[in-house]
């Protein structure tokens, strides 16, 4: 299909072209920064005294599944408390947080997304890893979260906010050439 030319005789962009290049970037970095949180999680192992490898790319799935338990614990400790300002965080006790939450807890609010016996195996492997603290046993252990694993999480915060972020001008790009914008909003509205 032949594009149709500007007047100076240079092809016009289709928007098909802004879409490929923003769908093919949000791919690719996707992909990449799971790659960084596998990166800061082995840190985390090794500082507390774990394999510095322990986990692969291979591992990825298994590593995306402890990223939604830590991140849950991690917003529990900044209700109290910013995880972002390292001070804070280097002054733990004995570099672990206070209790956090009961097991019973944590099985109930990661029910969407986990069964109980899932969310106590990857606990077990969490705890077994160094990167979380459990005090008792059953529904009622408390659980608490590393200062190593708090960094793992910041750092991995921080840089995908900085990756992510350097899609707005392919995103500005795209939706200057497309309804894209508009089609959204008629779409979540009509879905729901």
């Amino acid at each position: 299909m032949a594009r149709k030319k500007q007047a100076n005789g240079v092809p016009e962009k289709s928007q098909g072209d802004s879409a490929l290049k923003l769908v093919h970037s949000v791919r690719e970095l996707t992909e990449g920064q799971f790659d960084y949180w596998i990166r800061c999680l082995n840190r985390a192992v090794e500082l507390r005294g774990g394999e510095a490898d322990t986990f692969t790319s291979d591992d990825r799935q298994m590593t995306i599944s402890y990223w939604y338990i830590l991140i849950y614990l991690l917003e529990l400790y900044a209700a109290n408390n910013n995880p972002f300002d390292v001070d804070v965080v280097d002054k733990l006790v004995d570099g672990i947080t206070l209790e956090l939450v009961s097991m019973q807890k944590l099985s109930r609010d990661l029910r969407g997304r986990y069964k109980g016996e899932t969310v106590r195996r990857y606990v077990g492997d969490l705890k077994r890893l160094g990167l979380i603290g459990q005090d008792g046993r059953g529904p009622l252990a408390t659980i608490r979260l590393t200062a190593p694993a708090i960094r793992a999480l910041i750092y991995t915060i921080r840089h995908w906010v900085v990756e992510f972020g350097k899609l707005n001008p392919l995103l500005q790009e795209f939706f200057r050439s497309s309804k894209a914008t508009s089609d959204a909003g008629a779409w979540l509205t009509a879905s729901r």
